[in-house]
This record gives structure tokens, C-alpha cells and sequence, in this order.
């Protein structure tokens, strides 16, 4: 099929003709009609393209021509065809182009979502697309923005420290509110100075949200001035207790993260009932960092009925049971958690000695089911487009075809897709219906001989290799993060360039080179035995590095060198990394099982210390129940809608918004409990659940749901549907 969609791509029309029995009937006959379409969209017949965008309306194959055709006909200035294709979640540059289309009409006889669509493309951290341009100069022709939206937009562009824009929004403010614009931008330039004089400022909505804008960034640069500022403004009495505690609470997740010795000096001044859970969780995270086990014991217990009793908690009390000499409630704690595959259950199985509690499980097979899933032409494309190597459409295709599935439909969708050898999508799939044990699917071996041989030849674990390839790439080739970084292990340019010239056997010429699996592995193996060397062998700390970047993991490694490793990765700042480090220990050991060799304890794994490596795993009879197979029984219990992971595994998930966010500018964990403004259009998910994100509908976007899976090019790099703190069950 490759030189058929070759020929359609250069219009070669004899070829086609020619080898119409070998496409015509054939899955990807969409993509064929695609590319003629495509090469001809200029002089196509307007009745051609709204039949295949109407044929195809529910498939990304129609994305492409779609969007092309939208602008074709903006250029031409034939609305009434821009209009008749126009659907929604095309990107905001279509969306412009669909308000200038709303503009031919009179401005009082333009509809209200006219308005809307007009105040939300504006309401953005960044500059907008050329398009947007007259819709913008129509927008302050006729009214323009409010003045709370000027605000929002400020601050919005501010947070993303975009202060050309944020100096250019200035101009919309009312003239008799310019000051107070003019007192925001000074607040980016120069917080400390500006925060000194706020204690006169009228106490507004506005003024108390440049002075939480001002703490937030004189904090991380100097924490004692900060305080000082803060001190001041309480003297005053200007502004409401609620906004005096939420500034609190930002500066004493700031100093938790930094481990600031001001963060209980900070802590005690937010009333307990006034904390939420995110400074709830760093509070007991500050008391693990001095191993004040009383006060642990005593914050986990504040947490709330919801947060202790996740494994995480519930393995930190019994951690100070024990530390304690309360050994009798450690141990029963301890032993509930050793019966299950996670991090933590791994950890509280060498805290007693236990062999691992690994009880995998297969998927049963319904053959009816089975040939109905097989039979969607959606499947059918995708499958057939990542057997050619097209694996950016082919995800596309998956993940438009995914979500029309119940759980039991899309489980045997996966198990088609393992069959073909495509494990990303089965990753993905198993972990959104809740299938955690089906080991063998959930982590497969590929590309075994580069693995050991670049294992061994660095003086890695061949079990530790899978399990970055597993956590960074779910074994894609082609993966690209936001980032920048680009392979099965997910190396950036930049370190692959460093590592080549210092290593005259590594080769490394284009960014390409890193799609190539050989020598993405021969890289990321080399950049790991570099950290491991770097860190003086110690395993977490080279982990750490090997996502958050060496410096700040040297920092981390400076301020808790004389803690045991288990602590030191409970209380890193950054959440992305805290559940990295987590997961590649807990994969690690499952990868040990799947290769048949000893399982070392995940203690030793951690650390230079040697410890008792694990004889086996084993299945506790006692547990047998909670290992049941998941299967119709379980989905059919549930509706045959989907399982959410938490409900069949006791697991915390980590928002995907929140992921994606954290690889853009890899910051600790203080943005949450944060108040953000009101009105961003893009509000993530609860944090810690696995609930669907809602994003703008159209064909590309199918129902409108976005699952733990990223389709196109910017696929996501952590994780890949596991966003489980660690845990591979």
C-alpha cells in the first residue's frame, strides 16, 4: 500500500487506476482518497470534498482536508462553503477564520456565540494567530474587552511570563485603572520592591491577586524578604484572612519544596481546619524530610479520610509505627500492602522479608466480541497504517476508534493490537479499562537483543533498560514529548550531541538518529551509565536526574544525603519525578519477573546498600480473590462503561493536564491549591483521578473525551496511561 499512497500523493492517476483491486476494498482506501484528494483540493469540486469530509466526519482521516479546505475557502472569501464545513476543535487559527466569517454580518445582527468565540480566543496567556487579527480590530471597534477580562488576560499572560504581551494589554485597561496595570508589570519587574508597598494599596480583588502574583515570585529568589512582606501586610489589617491564608499556603509549599528551614514557621500559622489537602500532604512531607515520626503520624492522621487511606499514607504510617517500636501495628499495616504489585507493596514486602505478590492474569477472550471489534473500519485503519509505519495517524485513528468502546470491547481492541505488535496502544488501553495484571501485554519484551547488549555493555540491568523504555515511550519509536525529547528512551538533541562527542563510539548525527531504535538505546543506555557514574551509583538519584536534569538532582542529593532512599523520593519537589523514580523502581522489578531472573529487592534497587535479593514471587492464596481475572464478569458489573482504575486497583492516578503541564516547565509541586483565575478556559481534572479532561469536540476531538492516552506528534512522555505513582499493577 506504501507506493499506492505514494501515487495518490503525486496524483499519479494511471497507477491508481491501474491497482484499484489492491486499494479498493482495502482498509486504507480512506487514506488513499486522502491523498488525491489532497493534491487536487484546489480545483476539487466542492460536492467531491463535502462528500468525503461527510463520509469521514468521525475519522481523523478527514482532519487534514478539513482544515485545508477551511482556509482554502477563507482565502477565496466563499464563506458559504467555510461555513457548510466548519466544525468545532480544528485549532484557534480555524476558529478566527470562523469569527471572520460571523463578521459579514452586521455587528447588532451577530449571534451571541459570536461574542463567545470571540472572548474566548481572546482570553489566552499568548499572542494569537494572524488570523485573529481582524477579529480583534472589529472586537475593540465595537466594545472590546471588559475591564475584569483585561485583568484575567494580564494575568494570564504574566503567569506565562509573557510580559511583551502583558505591557501591550496595558493600552485596554481603563484610563482610571492603569495604575493598577502599571503597579502589575512593576510587580514583574521588581517584586520586592513593589511588595513593600502594598500595605497602602485599596483592598480589592485585583490588588490582592497582583500581591499573590508578587509572593509567588520573590519567594523561590528570597524566602526571608518574602516572609517580611508578608508580615507587613498582616500588620495592616488591609486584606481578608482567606487571602492571608491562601498566600501562606503558597509560601509554605514554597519553602516545603525548597526544604526551607521556614516552612514550619509558615505552617503554623495556617489554622488546621483552613489547609488543603495539597498542604496537608507537604506538611507530613516536611516531617518525613527531619524523620520527626511523631509529628508524621500526627499530620497523616489530619489528612482526611480520602488521603490516608492511599497506599502512600498508609505505607508512611506504618514506616513510623515501626520507627516508633510500634511493631505489631506496623507489621499489620505492612502485611496488607505486601500483597499487592506496587511500589509501595514491593517496599512494605522487604520491609518484612516477603517474597512480591505478583499474580498476573490474563484477559478472557470473547470470540464475538473479538470479530465485532476486528470488523471496525476505525481498528482496521489504525492497524493497517502502523503496520506501514505511518504511526502518527495510526494513534490518531486509535484514539477516535477508542472512544466509542465499551471496557470489553476496547480490552479485545488492545489484544489485537499486542497481536500486531503495537504495544503502546495496548498500554494505553489496558490502563484505562483498569486490566493491570495482564503483565505479559502490559510489559512486553522487543528489541531484546539491543537491550542486553547495550545493558551489559554500560553495566546496566537489562530489567532497568525496559523499564525507562517502558515508562518514557511505551516502547514507541517515534515518540516526541513537548520537551523535546524524541525516541524509545527519550533522549533530547542536546544530551545525544554532548554524549557524542564524548564518546567517539556513539553515533549521532541528526535528530532522526534518535528515531532509529539501535541508536536511541546505544545513547540513553550510555546517558544512564553517565548519571550512575556521576551520582556515585546511586540508583534514585540517577533516576531523579535522568528526568528532572543532573543539576537539580545534585541539589536534591546535597540537601538529604545522610536520609534512606525511600524518604528521599517521598519528599522530592517535583510531583513528574517523584512518580517517575517510583515507577521505574516498581517496573523494574516486573521486568526482572518477565525475564526470568531474581527479583532484587526494590530496597537495594534504590541505594548502594546490598540487600537479600527476593528467591521468587508468588501468588497469596490467602488474597486470592483480589486477583480474580478481569473480565466480563468485571466490565459487565460496571455497564460495560469504563472502569476507572482507582475502582479495580486502589491506585493514584496523576491528571494528565497536570503531566503535560509539569513537562513544560518542570517545577515542584506549587501550583497546586493555588487558586487560578477564573474564566481560563483550560481547568484541569481534579488531581489524582483519572477522570476525562474536556476538550473542545470536532472530528479530530471525536467525542470529546481525552483519555489517559495523547494523540499526534506530542505524544505524552511519562508514563503512557500509568500515571500510578509508581505502582504497575
Amino acid at each position: 500500500m506504501a507506493d499506492i499512497l505514494a501515487a495518490a500523493r503525486r496524483g499519479d492517476a494511471t497507477t491508481l487506476r491501474q491497482k484499484k483491486p489492491q486499494w479498493e476494498h482495502n482498509a486504507l482506501r480512506a487514506y488513499v482518497e486522502q491523498a488525491g484528494l489532497l493534491h487536487r483540493l484546489e480545483r476539487a469540486d466542492r460536492d467531491e470534498v463535502e462528500l468525503f469530509l461527510h463520509t469521514y466526519r468521525n475519522s481523523p482521516v478527514s482532519y487534514v482536508p478539513r482544515r485545508k479546505w477551511l482556509k482554502l475557502n477563507a482565502r477565496r472569501r466563499n464563506w458559504a462553503a467555510f461555513d457548510a464545513a466548519y466544525v468545532g476543535g480544528l485549532g484557534d487559527d480555524i476558529d478566527c477564520l470562523r469569527a471572520q466569517s460571523y463578521q459579514r454580518a452586521a455587528a447588532p445582527l451577530r449571534p451571541p456565540a459570536y461574542r463567545r468565540l470571540v472572548r474566548r480566543l481572546w482570553l489566552s496567556a499568548r499572542s494569537r494567530p494572524h488570523s485573529c487579527d481582524p477579529v480583534f480590530a472589529d472586537y475593540y471597534a465595537h466594545g472590546g474587552p471588559g475591564s475584569a477580562d483585561v485583568w484575567l488576560r494580564m494575568e494570564l499572560a504574566l503567569r506565562a511570563h509573557q510580559t511583551k504581551l502583558a505591557h501591550y494589554l496595558r493600552r485596554f485597561a481603563p484610563p482610571e485603572n492603569r495604575s493598577w496595570a502599571d503597579r502589575w508589570l512593576q510587580m514583574s519587574a521588581r517584586p520586592a520592591d513593589t511588595l513593600r508597598r502594598v500595605a497602602r494599596w485599596p483592598r480589592t480583588k485585583v490588588a490582592e491577586n497582583i500581591i499573590a502574583y508578587g509572593m509567588e515570585h520573590l519567594a523561590p529568589r528570597n524566602f526571608r524578604q518574602a516572609l517580611a512582606r508578608l508580615k507587613e501586610i498582616e500588620a495592616r489589617g488591609r486584606f481578608s484572612e482567606d487571602h492571608l491564608n491562601r498566600l501562606r499556603q503558597r509560601l509554605f509549599i514554597i519553602a516545603a519544596t525548597d526544604f526551607n528551614s521556614f516552612a514550619e514557621t509558615v505552617l503554623a500559622q495556617i489554622p488546621p481546619a483552613d489547609r488543603d489537602p495539597n498542604t496537608r500532604e507537604w506538611a507530613v512531607r516536611v516531617a518525613l524530610h527531619h524523620q520527626d515520626w511523631p509529628r508524621v503520624e500526627q499530620r497523616i492522621a489530619e489528612l482526611g479520610v480520602d488521603l490516608r487511606e492511599q497506599d502512600v499514607w498508609r505505607f508512611w504510617t506504618a514506616y513510623a509505627h515501626r520507627a516508633q517500636g510500634k511493631r505489631d501495628l506496623a507489621g499489620h499495616l505492612f502485611r496488607e500492602l505486601a500483597h499487592q504489585a506496587t511500589y509501595y507493596g514491593f517496599l512494605a514486602a522487604d520491609q518484612l522479608g516477603y517474597a512480591y505478590a505478583i499474580c498476573p492474569q490474563g484477559v478472557p477472550t470473547d470470540p464475538l466480541v473479538r470479530a465485532r471489534v476486528a470488523a471496525l473500519p476505525g481498528l482496521q485503519r489504525a492497524l493497517a497504517l502502523y503496520r506501514l509505519g505511518r504511526n502518527t495517524p495510526a494513534r490518531r485513528e486509535w484514539w477516535a476508534m477508542s472512544q466509542q468502546l465499551s471496557s470489553e470491547e476496547l480490552a479485545q481492541a488492545a489484544i489485537l493490537a499486542d497481536a500486531a505488535g503495537w504495544h503502546y496502544s495496548t498500554v494505553l488501553a489496558f490502563a484505562d479499562v483498569g486490566l493491570w495484571r495482564d503483565y505479559h501485554r502490559r510489559f512486553p519484551i522487543e528489541y531484546d537483543p539491543l537491550v542486553t547488549r547495550y545493558a551489559s555493555h554500560n553495566g546496566l540491568s537489562p530489567a532497568f533498560v525496559y523499564a525507562v523504555i517502558r515508562a518514557e515511550s511505551a516502547f514507541q519509536p517515534d515518540a516526541r514529548s513537548s520537551a523535546g525529547a524524541v525516541g524509545l528512551m527519550q533522549l533530547s538533541p542536546g544530551s545525544a550531541r554532548a554524549l557524542a562527542k564524548r564518546f567517539p563510539s556513539l553515533v549521532y548525527r541528526h535528530r532522526r538518529d534518535l528515531l532509529r531504535p539501535e541508536r536511541n538505546i546505544a545513547l540513553g543506555t550510555r546517558y544512564m551509565a553517565d548519571l550512575m557514574r556521576r551520582f556515585g551509583n546511586d540508583y534514585w538519584a540517577a533516576v531523579a536526574a535522568y528526568n528532572a536534569g543532573p543539576n537539580v538532582a545534585r541539589r536534591w542529593r546535597k540537601t538529604t544525603r545522610k536520609q534512606p532512599p525511600e524518604l528521599v523520593i517521598e519528599t522530592l519537589p517535583y510531583r513528574e519525578t517523584r512518580d517517575y523514580v517510583k515507577r521505574i523502581f516498581a517496573f523494574a522489578v516486573v521486568y526482572d519477573w518477565r525475564l526470568g531472573r531474581p527479583l532484587k529487592t526494590l530496597s537495594s534497587r534504590m541505594s548502594k546498600a546490598q540487600a537479600r535479593p527476593v528467591v521468587g514471587a508468588h501468588c497469596p492464596v490467602t488474597r486470592v480473590a483480589d486477583y480474580a481475572p478481569l473480565g466480563n464478569a468485571t466490565m459487565a458489573a460496571s455497564g460495560g462503561s469504563r472502569v476507572k482504575a482507582k475502582d479495580l486497583a486502589h491506585e493514584t492516578h496523576t491528571d494528565l493536564h497536570h503531566r503535560r503541564q509539569r513537562l513544560r516547565r518542570r517545577s515542584p509541586d506549587r501550583d497546586a491549591g493555588w487558586p487560578r483565575p477564573q474564566g481560563h478556559d483550560s481547568q484541569p481534572s481534579p488531581g489524582g483521578k483519572r477522570g476525562f479532561t474536556r476538550v473542545a469536540a470536532g472530528p479530530f476531538a471525536a467525542t470529546g473525551r481525552v483519555r489517559s492516552g495523547c494523540p499526534g506528534r506530542n505524544v505524552c512522555r511519562a508514563g503512557y496511561g500509568d500515571q500510578s505513582g509508581g505502582h504497575p499493577q
